[in-house]
């Protein structure tokens, strides 16, 4: 989907999913940041909210990283973007974690990079999903526009051009405490298959981890 025309949604009238561009790095940067919250603060704004959403911005206008607008695709009501969902095939994402890297050292300096580095540590090794898993690693709908079934639009695109590209299962992480998300995506079909608990990072800055969460497609 992320190449394709504009999809009517039909459940939704006035709803359009969209490939995102980079002009709408912005709103992408907040709604990125929405999906991860404290863990952006303390990775790539050195405990700085708006530092963080600056890197997500910078980010999102390149090609070839995790945060990527080619990897993007935004629901939109009128001309303005409500929600976004970012997806790619597990194996995609292993290629990308150099790249990014490479990106978020220029974006934000080789200092900022190391930090950022040795803040991830706790994090590192840890599986997000399998490797013949279509993975949706964000997904957030303005608060403005929540609660008006958007994030469910969005899940379903997802879950289409999962389908398309051959995968039959799909999976996404959602932050343990996220009681919402949760609720929406087992709605949706979505099983815990896991939980991830980082005890150093819940001390430090309040994370208390994430759910591994799939579906299996039809």
């Amino acid at each position: 989907m992320s190449s394709s025309p504009a999809n009517s949604l039909t459940h939704f009238p006035s709803a359009v999913i969209r490939p995102a561009t980079p002009e709408m790095a912005p709103i992408a940067a907040e709604l990125i940041y929405l999906t991860m919250g404290v863990v952006a603060d303390y990775l790539f704004g050195a405990d700085d909210a708006e530092r963080a959403r600056a890197v997500m911005g910078r980010m999102f206008r390149l090609r070839r990283n995790l945060f990527s607008f080619e990897f993007a695709d935004v629901v939109m009501l009128g001309e303005k973007p409500a929600g976004l969902v970012v997806t790619f095939p597990v194996k995609t994402m292993e290629s990308l974690e150099l790249p990014t890297a490479y990106q978020l050292a220029r974006a934000s300096g080789l200092a900022a990079l190391l930090r950022m580095l040795i803040r991830s540590r706790p994090l590192a090794g840890v599986k997000e999903a399998e490797d013949d898993e279509y993975f949706v690693p964000h997904l957030a709908v303005l608060p403005e526009f929540q609660g008006r079934g958007l994030g469910k639009i969005l899940l379903a695109g997802a879950e289409s051009k999962a389908k398309q590209a051959g995968f039959a299962t799909i999976a996404l992480t959602v932050e343990v405490n996220n009681e919402r998300a949760i609720s929406l995506y087992a709605s949706q079909g979505f099983d815990i298959v896991e939980t991830c608990s980082f005890p150093s990072l819940n001390k430090r800055i309040g994370y208390n981890g994430f759910h591994r969460m799939a579906k299996n497609l039809p």
